[in-house]
């Protein structure tokens, strides 16, 4: 289990930067990191069992942290490349 491990709402996997998704946030995943933001090198896992069948897909996510949007990227199992703040 990813006991510990923080929530995050976000996108369906985009194929680019998905600060420009308009749809809902429906999707909830959780990563490794301490933090509520996800980090660069934390790991995403679609459900709270943390193993590499759960890792999620390669791709862009728009997730919601204290009220404001990123852009996360993800590359292969699961890891978390890059996390950008969403321009207003």
């Amino acid at each position: 289990m990813a006991r510990g491990y923080n929530s995050v709402v976000c996108s369906p996997v985009q194929a680019s930067n998905a600060c420009s998704f308009g749809g809902s946030l429906t999707n909830t995943f959780y990563h490794s990191g301490r933090a509520a933001l996800p980090a660069v090198n934390d790991i995403v896992y679609s459900t709270r069992r943390a193993n590499l069948k759960t890792a999620v897909e390669v791709g862009h996510y728009k997730i919601l942290v204290s009220r404001v949007n990123y852009n996360m990227e993800i590359t292969a199992n699961g890891v978390v490349s890059r996390v950008d703040a969403c321009r207003r």
